[in-house]
Formats: C-alpha cells, sequence, structure tokens
C-alpha cells in the first residue's frame, strides 16, 4: 500500500510509501502599523506587477549564471 485516501488505498507499483510532507509554519504577522499594512496590501497595477516580473526574471538569470547574490 502506498498510503491510505479518504474511501480507499492508493498501491504503488515499485514498493514505495507515501511520506507526509513537512507543515509549512505559520508566518508571523508583521510588526508594523495599520496604516503601514493598508498600504501594502493596495493592489498592484499591471504596469507594476510587469516590472516586478522583469526584475525577478533578471535576479533568477543573474543566479543562473551565476552572477547573483
Amino acid at each position: 500500500v502506498y498510503r491510505e485516501i479518504e474511501g480507499g488505498v492508493q498501491f504503488s507499483n515499485d514498493g514505495s510509501v507515501y511520506v507526509e510532507p513537512e507543515p509549512m509554519p505559520d508566518m508571523p504577522m508583521l510588526d508594523m502599523p495599520p496604516e503601514t499594512v493598508t498600504e501594502t496590501a493596495m493592489p498592484l497595477s499591471n504596469a507594476e506587477l510587469t516590472e516586478c516580473v522583469a526584475e525577478l526574471m533578471y535576479e533568477h538569470d543573474l543566479i543562473k549564471l551565476g552572477m547573483g547574490a
């Protein structure tokens, strides 16, 4: 048996056994004044989101090339 599921079981064809993943730890709330939290919780525009994605892609490429921090 690979693992038990609701209403039955799953079998493996190679003898492996399911290992439950570690639960994600709870993220602590930032110690910020409410007005700061409200300001940062505002939705971003498409242009702002595009800029963020472009920056992340650039940083990712630098890391792949061994030039990132």
